[in-house]
């Protein structure tokens, strides 16, 4: 099945190895409210969240997949405060689309920022 959806992907931050001594160095991307964004499940993926605006806080989701393995069906819906950083580790498949994808849906602002961090399992 071809990916056709007009999503924004984000890009994964991966560390250079499991030990690595530098960190790493997190791209963050801003949120794109015309389409939303997605990113391809990685098994034990950090998303990071922040408030970029400065002014308030602002709503951030993402969209949950039916998951019969823990009944769950309810999305990520948090408010992140100005200047407040919000992690999300996502370990199950659950989160994803058909085509393996994270869903963050459109009309959130764009001045919330995202990077993911895959961390090594």
């Amino acid at each position: 099945m071809a990916d056709t959806d007009p999503e924004t992907e984000i890009e994964i931050n991966t560390p250079a190895s499991t030990w690595s001594q530098e960190g790493v160095v997190l791209e963050w991307q801003h949120l794109d409210p015309a389409y939303g964004n997605k990113f391809t499940f990685s098994a034990g993926a950090l998303l990071v969240v922040g408030n970029d605006g400065g002014t308030g806080p602002l709503n951030f989701q993402v969209t949950s997949q039916p998951d019969p393995a823990t009944g769950r069906t309810g999305d990520i819906n948090v408010d992140v405060e100005a200047n407040e950083f919000r992690c999300f580790r996502f370990t199950s498949r659950g989160w994803t689309d058909e085509l393996g994808y994270v869903l963050i849906p459109p009309g959130l602002s764009e001045n919330l920022i995202v990077a993911i961090i895959a961390l090594p399992s």
